[in-house]
Formats: structure tokens, sequence, C-alpha cells
């Protein structure tokens, strides 16, 4: 029977190493399946009742999953978080690795932790922390997210993002129509934001942008999932250049109105540098759950290259487009001031509360880090690599400068979770 476990998992796990596959884990006795029954279909959104945590990556140190929605990374009083759920990973990791360990002989590959759900040592946790969180993704946003088992990939991770040399790439869905220079011949404008904001949000060329690389791929990448046929694809990556993002530079801070010290608000208390470029990709309708009356979207894709709290949702506010699911920062007493300007006969002309929408509609999509995330073997090679980040800390090393050349990149993308079908429906054609 172990020799079957074995076999099964080392099927599995090769998929989950090439990042082809996902592993579904099952968490403290809460099945994580996908089927049909707890699935609801909303205006081409999927979305599960019960969540589910899949894996992307996993090593000995560090394990990469897909977030579910409304997710915490720890706390008391919810029935999964973040950190239980990595406890339990790991522990089960160990407890059948020392297993099959004993069984098989030293140098065997653990079985797929799913299988062994009943061993003994799931029921208790050690109280100590044994996971590292790298980086930390709100409670209603799904996607990738990283979290570490040693101190050394804590470290190797977090400097990444420290340095401001990670990558990352958000899906998202906001409310109206948001246009581009590029989109349907309509401009974007700026008259209709408040004058402190006005100046600070522009238009930009992504060949204008330094180090552009990843927003270029993924942008062909989303662009190229888009197109309809072949000569569109060929067309879309000749025009990718001149494709212009929205640049949104303003500074995020604490709201001093608020005494929970929860919400942050463009300069706000304590206010920081906050940079996003917001690239649009589709415009269309969506049915409000509520009213069944149609609703302007846009799918864009965002790219922080700050790492503000809530950066990308105060942001989106600030442009007049919270996004759509948003209680925190949505427009819960009726349209934005950008859909009172821009309101034409399709717009649900209602309030649109937006406490009725299933989730939040913000997705951390893809993470690209310059670095390999296979464990260290040599105590030389740590030493080493803690002496490169300590140079690179220091402004010591040169290669910091230019986020693209570094040797090695390791890419985390999970599937897309907002294919709107009905998006299909352009805003000109009604």
């Amino acid at each position: 029977m172990v020799f079957f476990f074995f076999f099964l998992f080392r099927l599995v796990f090769r998929n989950v190493a090439k990042g082809s596959d996902y592993l579904l884990v099952p968490v403290l006795g809460i099945a994580c399946t996908d089927t049909d029954a707890n699935k609801c279909h909303f205006p081409g959104i999927m979305l599960s009742t019960t969540p589910s945590i899949s894996v992307i990556y996993e090593n000995d140190e560090l394990v990469v999953i897909n977030k579910p929605i409304d997710v915490p990374m720890d706390g008391e009083g919810y029935p999964l978080t973040v950190e239980r759920w990595a406890n339990a990973y790991r522990s089960l990791r160990e407890a059948v690795k020392e297993d099959t360990t004993e069984q098989l002989g030293t140098g065997t590959l653990l079985c797929d932790p799913a299988i062994s759900i009943g061993h003994p040592s799931v029921t208790t946790i050690h109280c100590r922390k044994r996971v590292k969180f790298v980086h930390q993704l709100d409670f209603a946003t799904s996607g990738v997210l990283c979290v570490a088992f040693s101190k050394e990939m804590a470290a190797r991770l977090s400097h990444c993002f420290e340095m401001r040399t990670a990558r990352k790439a958000y899906l998202a869905v906001v409310c109206g129509t948001l246009f581009s220079a590029c989109s349907h011949g309509q401009k974007f404008e700026t008259c209709f934001l408040e004058p402190q904001i006005r100046s600070r949000v522009r238009l930009i060329a992504l060949d204008e942008l330094p180090d552009a690389t990843f927003i270029q791929e993924c942008i062909a990448k989303l662009t190229m999932d888009c197109s309809r046929t072949v000569t569109d694809a060929d067309n879309s990556a000749s025009l990718l250049l001149e494709t212009q993002l929205i640049e949104v530079n303003i500074p995020v801070g604490h709201d001093s109105s608020d005494a929970q010290n929860f919400r942050m608000a463009i300069d706000g208390r304590g206010a920081r540098e906050s940079l996003t470029y917001i690239h649009v990709l589709k415009h269309g309708f969506m049915s409000h759950p509520l009213t069944s009356m149609p609703v302007a979207v846009t799918k864009v894709a965002l790219f922080p290259r700050t790492g503000r709290r809530h950066q990308l949702r105060v942001h989106c506010r600030a442009l007049g487009f919270p996004i759509v699911g948003d209680v925190t920062y949505g427009f819960t007493d009726g349209l934005s001031p950008c859909e009172a300007l821009r309101s034409q006969e399709h717009f649900c002309q209602e309030s649109v509360k937006t406490c009725a929408w299933p989730r939040m509609m913000l997705h951390a999509w893809r993470l690209s880090l310059p670095v390999s995330v296979e464990p260290l073997r040599d105590e030389k090679e740590r030493y080493l690599q803690k002496r490169k980040r300590r140079r690179e800390t220091l402004g010591l090393d040169g290669a910091t400068q230019h986020g693209q050349d570094f040797l090695e990149w390791t890419h985390f993308i999970t599937e897309d979770p907002f294919s709107l079908a009905d998006l299909d429906k352009e805003m000109d054609n009604g």
C-alpha cells in the first residue's frame, strides 16, 4: 500500500513542480473539492461556497498557493486561515515523510498529504510559529501567495519584495467604463478627477517604462488570450510597444477618519510613495445580483511597483472606478462620479450596492521573483546568498538597479478567475 501511495505522489508532485497542475489538499477535515454542486456560476465568474486552497508549487522550505477569497492570513474566529492551513500542511509533509522513510528507507519523496489526512500528528499542531509569511494578500483578495517554512527561504524571498525586484500582476473588474488612449478611440480623461489627484495621474507608453519586460510579457499573454483570430494576435504583438498605460502615482496612508485604523486613503496619515500601472483589457456589462440590471464594468490588469496596504483598491477608487465588490472602498450610495458624467442608457441608474456582489473582484494573477526557490543544501552557499543580500541592501551591488538583468527568474501564475463571458458585448454595440 505504501508503494502505491509513493507512486501516486510521484505522479502528482511531478506535475506540481512543473507548474502544470494544481494539487488540491484537504484542510483540517474540510474537503477541498470543486464539484458543480458547490459552484455558483455568475456572469462568467466561477465561485465556490467551500474555500479550497490549491498548491501551485512546493518543496521542503516553501509552499506557493492559490489563496481563495475571504480567507485571512491568520487570526482566531475563522474556520480557515492561511497560517493554520500551512501549519497543518507542513505537519502532514513531515509526518508522511517520516513514515515513508521508515518503511522505504532514506532519500524517498513523501506521499501526497491528502492521502494521510487522518494521521495523528495532524490533530496536534505545534503552537510555535512554524510558517513565515513572505508577503500578504487582503482577506477578500485571491491569488498567488508564498509561505516559507525556513528562515533562509523567508529571507531570500522577502528580500525581493524589500528591494522591489519582485514583479506582481493583478487582475480586477472595476465599476464603470474606464477608457485608456487605445480603447475604442476614446481617450482617458482626467477632467473629472479631483484637483489633488489630477496632476498625479497620466498616460504613459509601455516603451517609456523603465524595466517594462514583465508588464510587456503579461499584456502580451492577456492580449493573446483575448484575441479572436491569429491575425488579431499578430497585430496585437506588433502594436504592443505602442500600448499606453494609466500611471497612478499617489501616496497612500492611513485614513485619519477611521477610528479602527483599517482604512487607507490617498495622502493619508503617514502617506508613502505608491505607484500603480493600469492596463485596460475589456469593457462590457454584468448583471447586478439583486436587480438583474446591467452594470457597466471594465476588466483591467494592475501592476503595482510599490506594496502599500490596500494600494490597488485605493488607487482604483481615487480614479473613480472602484473594484467591483469592494465593500471598504466601493461607492455604496450610487454610481461613481465618473458614471454620473458618462451615464448611458445601458447603465444601471439606481444604486449599485457593493455588498451585493459575491466577492471582491481582485486577484493576484502572477508573481515573478528574480531568484531560485530551490532549498540551499550547502552552508557555504547559504553564507554567500546572505552576503549578497546584505550588499544589495546597502546598495553595493549594481545588479539591483536592473530588474530584468538577473540570471534566474521564477514565475508563479494562476488561472484567470474573471473570464467574463458577457464582456464580449462591446460598449459601442450596445
